[in-house]
């Protein structure tokens, strides 16, 4: 009797649709393995169900890059149907944002299309294509440097720094210092740069270690959570920012210098979507509280009127056989009539329960943004950056209090004779 209401009650509920989207919850795997230092598992582990998007294709181009596989052609594609796609918001404190609507409808955000080209840039510098090495880094440069338009202004310390070495990939020292003078501008805190900006010629080795797992969103619900939602996703740190050394030939330690981290992308990139929320988002947000409300209301009234239904069919067979039992003069007999009223009671209570619990575990998944916050995962969350005219081999190996970690994915690029090495750490356990 309880499977056959339930089945009556589960497909009166068939209304729900469903979404192809990649959600919080589907990168379990893949973040768990990256926090592992693992990218081969990372990458097997990523979730399919938006297929070539520009999130999907972000992220599989980056984790490849970071193993030292120049993976970019479906990257490189995609960027060309996006590059003239630029547009322009500005909110209401008067600052300015641009970002571009891809063709699957996601908006990127500004780090993200800095990001595009910086890995563009990256891959052909790890082709040995220095020219559209160049052509990519500049890209990035321009959007950095506002140079296109008043609008869209976005300026970043660590992207100054990533920008740098990716300029000393390809052979351009002057422009390195440029992006290197420009970080210590916006982070004046960054005084050990200052050596770097003072070189007047390139270190025989530049090493940058990129490290994190990526900033995580979450739900951090406040008063008007209900009409509000999307404004109430967070962002935290998985790093733990460790203070590392780089263990370089005949048992010398070179200081490795930890830079700014990238939680103002992330802050911007809320900002932004706020922006966008007033029309579109908020809308959203409201259609789906007014459904997902009216889906739990109508779970929960199914749920009592289903243990209603139960305890009045199981009661009234438990009443009868009582009745039978006391009109045979048979104590058994009626003693089990009451006990199938009590039973009929008891499931009727209990079916009730945990439809309302499911409804109401349902419509707390449901309801809470953060699983279903689009941005590119993965992308640093800091990153260390040392240099030595001193031979540096790889893998490298770097040092924090604890322990010593051989960095297997670390890659070099030579260029005019000079050295740059890109390597990964994760630094974090995910809890």
């Amino acid at each position: 009797m309880k499977k056959i209401i339930s089945i009556i009650l589960i497909l009166s509920l068939l209304n729900i649709s469903c979404s192809s989207l990649n959600t919080k919850s589907t990168y379990t795997f893949s973040s768990t393995s990256l926090a592992s230092g693992d990218i081969d598992s990372a990458l097997r582990s990523l979730p399919q169900g938006e297929g070539t998007t520009f999130i999907s294709i972000m992220e599989k181009t980056y984790l490849n890059l970071l193993k030292g596989n120049p993976d970019i052609d479906t990257l490189a594609a995609y960027s060309h149907k996006i590059d003239n796609q630029v547009r322009y918001k500005v909110s209401r404190e008067a600052k300015s944002f641009f970002f571009i609507e891809t063709p699957e409808g996601y908006y990127a955000s500004e780090h993200e299309i800095i990001w595009m080209h910086f890995m563009l840039s990256w891959g052909y510098s790890l082709r040995g294509d220095f020219e559209k090495a160049r052509v990519e880094v500049n890209r990035s440069a321009v959007l950095l440097s506002n140079r296109f338009s008043e609008e869209g202004r976005f300026d970043d310390a660590f992207m100054r720094i990533i920008c740098g070495v990716l300029w000393n990939m390809c052979g351009e020292w002057d422009h390195a210092r440029t992006d290197f003078r420009r970080a210590i501008m916006l982070n004046p805190s960054m005084k050990w740069i200052k050596e770097l900006v003072n070189m007047e010629t390139a270190p025989k080795n530049l090493t940058l270690i990129l490290g994190g797992i990526g900033y995580q969103p979450y739900w951090n619900p406040k008063g008007d959570a209900f009409v509000r939602g999307y404004r109430d996703v967070d962002f935290k740190a998985a790093g733990n920012k460790s203070d590392l050394t780089l263990s370089i030939p005949e048992n010398i330690k070179l200081n490795l210098f930890i830079t700014p981290d990238s939680s103002a992308w992330y802050a911007r990139h809320k900002t932004r979507n706020n922006e966008i929320s007033d029309t579109i988002d908020d809308v959203k947000y409201a259609q789906k509280f007014s459904i997902s409300s009216a889906k739990m209301t109508s779970r929960m009234v199914f749920g009592i009127a289903g243990g209603l239904l139960i305890f009045t069919l199981i009661g009234a067979a438990g009443i009868g056989i009582a009745a039978l039992g006391l009109y045979a003069e048979s104590a058994e007999m009626a003693g089990f009539g009451i006990g199938v009223l009590i039973y009929g009671g008891y499931t009727g209570i209990d079916f009730a329960g945990s439809n309302i619990k499911s409804a109401s575990s349902d419509y707390k998944k449901e309801m809470n943004p953060s699983d279903k916050y689009r941005y590119v995962r993965f992308l640093p969350e800091y990153s260390w950056l040392g240099w030595s005219n001193r031979k540096i081999t790889t893998p490298i190996t770097v040092n924090s209090i604890k322990n010593s970690s051989i960095i297997y994915n670390s890659t070099t690029i030579t260029n005019n004779q000079n050295n740059t090495i890109i390597g990964y750490y994760p630094d974090t356990q995910i809890q």
